[in-house]
């Protein structure tokens, strides 16, 4: 008995001795990615702060970056990019010449601020205990006015993610966003396009930042890229103008949130139907329908008197 008991304390504190030296070792890489990033930008006359994430325990622990612009107008609402950290780093180059050409736009209405946060990868965004997302939605005062846009960089089709979390992103929003990609001759889809409501059921595939946004009533929209390391000088001028676009044309007003829209895109442009323009042809096709319907059989009696 006493052997057993041996064993099991021995291979229990094994174990667990296992798992904090992981945890360790995967925070000591994060800090050194989040390092590797800061000092990139500061080296580029870019600066940047750091955000504490909610769960750091110890000072050499990973923390997520945000970067600002500042406008003159302090009554509009902001304008957040959000960006994992791991695509921060890679695509390292990209950032930095999209950083740049922000901070030389003079048409901006609004501040617009980038967040780089950490452990917020979509291949492990669900089970990160260390999310920038989360830290950022509970430290920040977001309000109705600002908007996060969440951008990742892949190898997937440029896409339009117009909803999560239960429920559907801003009409503005998808607006923003799909004339971005037009004004920038970027092609796109929009994600579950005419089946967009049945985001609200959870049955379409979303994106777990936006969506994280989403649920706590901050508007959000995801946003796809696809790019390659070796994409063209033409096609990442494209991308940068993108985010000018979008950065130009935010202006931060205070819009309804209507969260029952239809989407159809049409080549590259995207209609939306407004809820009470889908009521009201719903409404008028009853009417249509029962007024029809109570007609028809006059006829027919009619034909018959005749």
């Amino acid at each position: 008995m006493k052997k057993n008991s041996f064993f099991f304390i021995f291979f229990s504190l094994f174990f667990a001795f296992s798992g904090l030296f992981s945890v360790y070792a995967q925070t000591s890489e994060g800090y050194e990615k989040c390092e590797l990033l800061k000092n990139f930008l500061h080296k580029n006359n870019i600066s940047c702060l750091e955000l504490p994430l909610m769960h750091a325990s110890r000072e050499l622990f990973p923390y997520s970056l945000k970067v600002d612009f500042d406008s003159p107008d302090e009554e509009n609402g902001e304008l957040y990019f959000v960006i994992s950290m791991d695509d921060a780093v890679k695509h390292h180059t990209l950032i930095l010449n999209i950083l740049n050409s922000i901070e030389a736009l003079y048409t901006r209405e609004t501040d617009v601020h980038f967040i780089f946060s950490y452990g917020d990868n979509p291949e492990n965004f669900a089970d990160s205990t260390t999310s920038g997302i989360k830290s950022m939605i509970n430290i920040m005062e977001l309000t109705e006015k600002d908007a996060v846009v969440c951008v990742a960089f892949n190898n997937k089709i440029n896409t339009i993610i117009p909803g999560g979390g239960g429920t559907f992103s801003p009409a503005h929003l998808i607006s923003l966003t799909s004339n971005a990609f037009f004004e920038s001759r970027l092609f796109y889809v929009i994600q579950g396009g005419i089946l967009s409501p049945f985001y609200k059921k959870r049955i379409l595939k979303e994106n777990a930042s936006s969506s994280a946004f989403l649920e706590n009533s901050i508007p959000a929209i995801g946003i796809d890229f696809f790019v390659e390391q070796n994409s063209s000088a033409d096609y990442i001028k494209k991308i940068i103008h993108f985010f000018e676009n979008v950065s130009s044309n935010f202006s931060g007003k205070n819009y309804s949130w209507d969260r029952h829209s239809t989407v159809i895109q049409l080549g590259s442009y995207s209609l939306i139907i407004p809820e009470k323009a889908t009521v009201t042809a719903i409404c008028i096709t009853i009417l249509v329908t029962i007024f029809i319907m109570s007609f028809f059989p006059v006829l027919n009696k009619k034909e018959k008197i005749s």
